[in-house]
């Protein structure tokens, strides 16, 4: 891994420090799903958003006008990232794209079925240590769909943006 990857890596990480709900049920992700697809609407993104819970179960899902089929299927595959390493897919595609030097490493994941882009954040409950649930976005170029989920639960968590639920920390 170079410098420059683990350097990536550490900014990510210190953004999703904190990101973790007191508690999380289907109303919570229909909360924060309704949150998230406000934002987007107001601010005129044309994303896909979807919560899937840790057994692939899903929980709540939107398309916004100008989203497509794509957006829909790279929202699933990078929750499915999420979900099977453990960590965000923006993490993951740093790993994963540090390995591209090392082809016969990087063949091992199949992108049909996991996208390693940023985009899919895991959803964690105090006092445990595995994830409950993926949120994931699709649709914004470059850092574009990680920096919304970031900031939306960032908003949620502490009931800005007006949250029907109020504080979820």
């Amino acid at each position: 891994m170079t410098s420059t990857t683990a350097t990536a890596i550490d900014s990510l990480l210190e953004s999703e420090r904190g990101l973790t709900f007191a508690s999380f049920d289907e109303s919570v992700a229909w909360d924060l799903g309704t949150q998230l697809r406000a934002r987007a609407a107001r601010d005129g993104l044309a994303v896909s958003i979807e919560i899937r819970q840790a057994n692939g179960a899903l929980l709540f899902q939107c398309a916004l006008p100008g989203a497509s089929a794509d957006t829909n299927a790279w929202a699933e595959r990078k929750s499915a990232v999420a979900l099977r390493f453990g960590e965000s897919s923006a993490i993951v595609g740093e790993r994963y794209a540090s390995m591209r030097e090392y082809p016969i490493m990087a063949t091992w994941i199949d992108t049909t079925v996991y996208a390693p882009v940023g985009g899919s954040l895991l959803i964690r409950v105090l006092g445990t240590s595995i994830a409950v649930a993926t949120a994931s976005v699709s649709g914004l170029p470059g850092n574009g769909d990680h920096e919304f989920l970031v900031d939306g639960f960032r908003d949620f968590l502490t009931g800005n943006s007006g949250s029907t639920a109020g504080s979820r920390q």
